[in-house]
């Protein structure tokens, strides 16, 4: 088993309970500096992550392994039932170190606000990561068996900040009714970074990117989005860009146009 799993690129143990023993033949391997396994799938999986009955053991020996693991691109464990304790003591650990993953698919769990708050703080405080695509879908984040859960602005704005702050984010999937859709907004927007990748575009005289990205996203961009003056921030501001050039500015009037914007200030 050991040596098919070093001829393999991806491990699939999905709808089937997990092994510990394999599974512990499977952290050798990722530990291994030969390692070649590029995507581990263990969608429902039936093994308690961080429940009490055994604490999580076998996905902590797991997360511990892609700590130092420099091979695995793409990790999902869709339908775990994971627990805001698996995401504490297992899952925010990994993502501290972690500098290979690049997709994480955390579909249909049971993750909150607070947890999604603590997956952004340990990506932003990484700053080898290389995590782009965080799927977070069919999880409560907002709500509840119907019921809305209030997030506090507290927790909203860390998660937007931590996103924002983070190099490598560029897309977050939550379904549309977790959470109201200015909210959603605000964390498609910290997440895709638009008005820094509008800036870079500009600086680099890409016209036809610049006009597909105001295209695009043009309606994403918030008001402190105006103020942006790229990485230094010495530079123009992006807004008095935009507005220096008649086909930009017009490119950008329209996105707001069809999004029912009528003026950002």
């Amino acid at each position: 088993m050991r040596e098919q799993m070093l001829e393999n690129s991806e491990v699939n143990w999905s709808n089937t309970p997990v092994d510990e023993e394999e599974l512990r033949e499977l952290c050798v391997q990722l530990k291994a500096p030969e390692c070649s396994i590029k995507a581990i799938i263990l969608d429902n999986s039936a093994s308690p992550i961080g429940g009490a009955e055994q604490n999580g053991m076998e996905y902590r020996l797991l997360f511990k392994a892609l700590q130092v693991n420099r091979s695995v691109t793409y990790l999902s464990l869709i339908g775990n039932h994971m627990t805001s304790e698996a995401i504490t003591t297992c899952l925010v650990p990994m993502l501290k170190a972690n500098s290979t993953l690049q997709q994480l698919n955390l579909q249909d769990n049971k993750l909150y606000g607070s947890d999604l708050l603590a997956v952004t703080e340990a990506l932003r405080t990484n700053p080898q990561s290389a995590l782009s695509v965080l799927i977070l879908t069919a999880n409560p984040v907002g709500k509840i068996q119907g019921f809305n859960l209030k997030i506090s602005e507290a927790t909203f704005n860390g998660i937007t900040q931590n996103l924002e702050a983070n190099s490598t984010i560029q897309e977050v999937k939550i379904d549309r009714e977790s959470m109201s859709e200015s909210r959603l907004r605000q964390v498609e927007r910290a997440a895709n970074k638009i008005h820094h990748k509008l800036y870079n575009a500009i600086s680099s005289l890409d016209r036809l990117l610049v006009l597909n990205l105001l295209k695009d996203y043009g309606s994403q961009l918030q008001p402190r989005d105006k103020q942006y003056q790229g990485a230094d921030g010495r530079g123009d501001s992006l807004f008095s860009r935009i507005n220096n050039d008649s086909e930009y500015k017009q490119a950008f009037k329209t996105a707001l146009s069809q999004a029912n914007i009528h003026s950002i200030s």
